[in-house]
């Protein structure tokens, strides 16, 4: 099911799916985009991540940037029924669209992005090294100092493998973030 959305873009939630022409990528083609924003504004610039059928070149992209298995998702056509093939999106790629932007273009929504797959992306982009630690912080709806309890509770005992050498051995963990000025951050892990 497909539904115009005219007007400002107050209403998007995360997880919902907008098909539209993005300026900042190099095709005048439209894309997918899955919306990240927790919650959304009239007037507040877009977070989203990009969709892309082009599986072998996302593949050849992930490997050669050496990006975490985990940042990259990919979709088949039976797990989201808009998609008419299967579906890769790259979370290192999280990107911000300004409101201003999105103002004069023809944007269309769909059906919603089904929960399981929209937490692989958050995760993927919570993973990810390469998106600011401020774009992580506003899709998660917390503070720049909240993020490694946020990193804690979704992933658990998992940390130490997916990020190695941001997290020691011990029960409480301390990571420093460079975009948090250096604070610590306290995380505590059960």
């Amino acid at each position: 099911m497909q539904n115009k959305i005219s007007g400002t873009f107050g209403g998007a939630e995360q997880g919902d799916v907008l098909y539209f022409v993005n300026d900042n990528l190099a095709t005048t083609y439209p894309h997918y985009h899955i919306v990240l924003n927790l919650r959304m504004k009239s007037g507040e610039d877009l977070y989203v991540a990009i969709c892309t059928s082009k599986i072998e070149r996302l593949k050849e992209k992930a490997k050669a940037k050496k990006y975490a298995e985990e940042t990259i998702v990919y979709i088949e056509t039976s797990e989201y029924a808009q998609f008419t093939k299967n579906t890769g999106i790259d979370c290192n790629d999280a990107q911000v669209v300004p409101a201003d932007v999105l103002a004069g273009k023809k944007v269309c929504r769909y059906n919603k992005f089904p929960q399981t797959l929209l937490d692989k992306v958050l995760n993927g982009v919570l993973l990810s090294e390469s998106v600011d630690e401020k774009i992580k912080a506003a899709i998660f709806g917390v503070e720049l100092d909240e993020l490694g309890e946020v990193m804690a509770r979704r992933f658990g005992g998992r940390l130490k493998r997916l990020l190695p050498g941001v997290y020691d051995d011990a029960i409480e963990k301390t990571a420093y973030l460079a975009s948090a000025g250096g604070r610590p951050i306290s995380i505590h892990v059960n």
